[in-house]
Formats: C-alpha cells, sequence, structure tokens
C-alpha cells in the first residue's frame, strides 16, 4: 500500500502549484474563489485532503507585499502565536494572476500536515497536532468567505478572513455568517477546533 510521507508530499504539491500561472487584467487587488481551479482538482484527483484555494490579480505597476496566516482556536482560546505565516511580493514589473490558499493533507502519521502557499513563493508546510484527526472520529468543513466566482476587492493594511476549517466530535457544523465578526468571535468558542485563514497586502517599499 501506498504509504504517504509528509515531506514528500508537499515537495510534489510545491512543485505542481509552482507551474501553474496566467494573466488577466483588473484595476485593483481583487480575490476570487473557484472551487474548479487546478490547485482544486490536483488535491482532488490524488485524494490528498482538504484545500481552500483562492485567485488573486494584481494590476501592472501596483507594488505590495502578502502575507498570508493561520490563526488556531482550541476550545475557544486562541493559540497565541499563529501556526504559520507566509510572507511575499509581487512582481511590480508585470500584470500577476496567481492564486493563494491553505491545505490540510492526510498522511499515515496520527495528525494531518497543513500548508500555505502564495504564487511566486515555495509551499511553507507545516505539522498539526494529534487532536486534529480528518477522520471518522470527528465531524470537519471548510467554509469559505465568499462563494464560487464571486470577487472581493482586497483592503490595504486590514487583515482579510478568507475561510475557516472547523472540526468538531458533534455530529453537525453550522454554517457561519464569516462577514460578521460576531459571529466568526461566536464560532470560535461552539467548537474544539477551529482554524482561520487570514492575508493582509500592504504597500511595498524599499529599505
Amino acid at each position: 500500500m501506498f504509504k504517504r510521507k509528509p515531506l514528500l508530499i508537499v515537495a510534489l504539491i510545491s512543485f505542481i502549484f509552482f507551474s501553474y500561472g496566467c494573466s488577466q487584467q483588473t484595476e485593483g487587488v481583487i480575490l476570487s474563489k473557484d472551487s474548479n481551479s487546478e490547485y482544486v482538482k490536483t488535491f482532488n484527483d490524488l485524494s490528498l485532503g482538504t484545500i481552500l484555494d483562492f485567485n488573486i490579480q494584481i494590476p501592472n505597476e501596483d507594488e505590495r507585499w502578502f502575507t498570508l496566516w493561520v490563526e488556531k482556536y482550541e476550545n475557544g482560546q486562541k493559540i497565541s502565536k499563529p501556526l504559520s505565516e507566509l510572507s511575499f511580493p509581487n512582481n511590480p514589473n508585470e500584470e500577476e494572476e496567481g492564486h493563494i490558499g491553505f491545505g490540510l493533507v492526510k498522511t499515515n502519521e496520527d495528525y494531518p500536515v497543513a500548508f500555505l502557499y502564495g504564487f511566486g513563493s515555495a509551499a511553507q508546510s507545516f505539522g498539526i497536532d494529534k487532536e486534529m484527526k480528518m477522520d471518522s472520529s470527528s465531524t470537519s468543513s471548510w467554509q469559505s468567505v465568499m462563494e464560487d466566482d464571486e470577487k472581493i476587492e482586497i483592503k490595504l493594511y486590514e487583515p482579510t478572513l478568507l475561510g475557516v476549517y472547523i472540526e468538531t466530535t458533534s455530529n453537525s457544523i453550522r454554517i457561519p455568517d464569516l462577514t460578521d465578526e460576531a459571529d466568526v468571535e461566536q464560532l470560535t468558542s461552539e467548537y474544539e477546533t477551529i482554524l482561520l485563514l487570514k492575508v493582509k497586502v500592504e504597500e511595498r517599499t524599499e529599505n
């Protein structure tokens, strides 16, 4: 039987994701969700686990710096530091369109491996503790802040919630309103494990 080694899986994902790319006109930093992207298809075809993928568009000559990170809540308590953080710039000489996202990979270990990725940068993997199972002993769900093909404009310097991963031992998970900060705060205390995927866009300055 094929054994899924975490390092080999993440290396394969990094190579595949780094190979994708395209260009399209836009007037601002625009984010959209596409459940039929090549990233999602790759994950599904290989039965790797689950992924939340977003397309991001940046106009020509805009110089931006992106920070993507994952926050974790356990039984209503926020872990002091992000589980992982990935920062990367865009290329101001080219109009860019690429993908950013977060995935959870099932392995032969007792816990999943997670990774963040951003266009123009390698995927960054990190371990998730053994409390997360991704198996029949728990109920889990991805919730995105937007529907498929919906687009939002990212405001500079404001942390933006992209989606949540929920895992619980209960039999059901409600659908939250991720545009409502109060509902998101309530969500973090309702279930055993909550992961929040966030992004922040800043103007890129030379040192």
